[in-house]
């Protein structure tokens, strides 16, 4: 089966921008991640503790809510290094 001439450029740039595409969009996701997860902890990096404070600062949640959170592990995130 012939393909069109258009069609093949159209699949050749696609083919030639998609692992650019998907290498940006994965780094920007996890940034956006990581940036989330440190506004809502109280991060030491020398001690390598980090507390979840629930958006305090943001004034986001009630904090009778966010105690329950704390009390049943809500959010628990251990890191491996």
């Amino acid at each position: 089966m012939k393909i069109k001439l258009k069609t093949q450029d159209t699949i050749q740039g696609w083919g030639f921008l998609s692992p650019a595409i998907i290498i940006v969009t994965t780094f920007t996701i996890i940034a956006i991640l990581f940036a989330l997860f440190l506004s809502f902890n109280k991060v030491n990096l020398f001690k390598g503790t980090y507390e979840f404070v629930c958006g305090v600062d943001f004034r986001l949640l009630d904090q009778d809510i966010c105690n329950k959170m704390k009390e049943k592990g809500f959010i628990k995130v251990r890191w491996a290094w």
